[in-house]
């Protein structure tokens, strides 16, 4: 019975996503970048031909701005719908107008666009799922499906997600690596199950990879590797007076494991690094370098100082984007976020006092540190980068919405005590006495 409703939940959370995302890819409008990153998903051909010596794998602005992942999850999106290289679009140029980058043919085609939007859509979907599951073990079914109906009526969820840019294979690896690591963590510390070193080790390798892929779709995912490996190493101290001193020594080894593991990943997704994997280096100097470029070139978006760095958080976590429209919801939507925030760091201090606790909140929090934070200090006021704060708060403040849902059941739904259920037969009697 359990199974065949746990199967009807995730068919149901699929459609849901799917039918969102779906409608969203004819309503979001299109941005620049898209032009860039369709115009050079001819990566996705020179790698999966192999051609690894090809030139298009040389130093260039191209190579050095953000690893390839995401060109190739367009390439194959186009060429399922039969678009091939010759049929790309030019990149885009911010120096020309609109009309000046459609006559110069930088604009996509209309079905070009929609083939290379489609495997964002799948990806978007896979978050969806993921993530409802996650919030399931760190809230409920009432926070996961809170968290569902939010996520999926966010603006800059469902833009960021639909549109053929880095957002959509991000989150979708990040989501996966967070399962991964709660099944990791589950398998380790689970009371009736007897823990695996080696199934333990393959699922925090799996975590790695999984993180490896998120890094070669954007660099900013990269220092997540150290979340990760900071999980396995809090597992084994929390849990080294209920496990053999052997198995802790084994879980302390697989940090490095994890490390490694999202390394070879890295690399191995990006020909150019196959000469000189230290090139990494290279493209984080580059890439701070052009926002650094776009600070001066965009004057106006650039955040300057803690209050308007304040406001800008405000705006874009509790006001802009949310589903929330009605006079207070920002305040209210702050409130249910904080209030789950801090219900996520009970339960994951509860899951370091005992191994019998859930693991997502100890591993949505550690995932935070290194994916939100970051994104919350961008030089830049620009919505795609509030992509990870926003889903965050949108699952604290789900997490938030359970716990009170949770209080006011227990409050008003448990049986009064028998002394109190005493009084009130005592009263019933007098009373039928007084009318007799």
């Amino acid at each position: 019975m359990d199974t065949a409703v746990t199967l009807l939940e995730t068919a149901f959370v699929v459609a849901l996503c799917f039918a969102t995302f779906m409608a969203g890819i004819s309503r979001t409008k299109f941005h620049g970048d898209e032009s860039q990153w369709i115009a050079t998903s001819h990566y996705f051909e020179s790698f999966v031909q192999g051609d690894f010596g090809s030139d298009v794998w040389g130093t260039s602005y191209w190579t050095l701005t953000q690893p390839p992942v995401t060109r190739y999850v367009i390439g194959f999106g186009r060429r399922l719908g039969g678009f091939r290289v010759t049929d790309l679009n030019r990149p885009w140029d911010y120096g020309a107008s609109d009309a000046v980058n459609r006559a110069t043919g930088r604009i996509p085609s209309p079905g070009l666009l929609w083939w290379s939007r489609a495997p964002m859509m799948v990806l978007a979907t896979i978050s969806g799922l993921l993530l409802f599951s996650i919030v399931r073990d760190c809230a409920g079914r009432v926070g996961a499906y809170v968290f569902l109906a939010l996520f999926l009526t966010n603006g800059l969820v469902v833009q960021s997600l639909c549109r053929a840019m880095g957002e959509a294979p991000l989150l979708a690896s990040l989501a996966a690596a967070s399962w991964w690591a709660v099944c990791a963590l589950r398998s380790w510390t689970g009371v009736a199950a007897v823990p695996n070193p080696r199934r333990v080790r393959l699922w925090f390798a799996l975590v790695g990879t999984q993180l490896g892929i998120a890094g070669a779709a954007k660099l900013n995912a990269l220092p997540a590797l150290a979340s990760a490996a900071a999980l396995a190493i809090v597992a084994a101290w929390a849990n080294q007076a209920q496990r053999p001193r052997r198995e802790v020594r084994h879980l302390l080894w697989t940090s490095l494991i994890v490390c490694v593991a999202g390394l070879i990943t890295f690399v191995a997704l990006n020909p150019f690094l196959y000469r000189a994997p230290w090139r990494t280096v290279t493209m984080v100097q580059h890439r701070l370098h052009e926002m650094r470029t776009q600070e001066g070139e965009r004057p106006q978006s650039h955040i300057r100082g803690i209050g308007p760095r304040i406001e800008a958080l405000w705006a874009r976590l509790f006001r802009d984007d949310s589903a929330m429209a009605f006079t207070g919801a920002p305040v209210l939507y702050f409130a249910s976020a904080l209030l789950g925030l801090g219900v996520l760091l009970r339960r994951a201090s509860a899951w370091l006092r005992s191994r019998d606790q859930p693991a997502g909140p100890v591993v949505v929090l550690v995932f935070a540190v290194t994916t939100v934070g970051p994104a919350l200090f961008t030089p830049l006021d620009w919505s795609r980068y509030y992509l990870l704060p926003v889903v965050f708060v949108i699952l604290c403040s789900a997490t938030g919405v359970a716990a009170a849902v949770d209080f006011l059941r227990l409050r008003f739904a448990s049986p009064r005590p028998a002394a109190v259920r005493e009084r009130s037969r005592v009263r019933r009697r007098r009373s039928s006495r007084r009318r007799r």
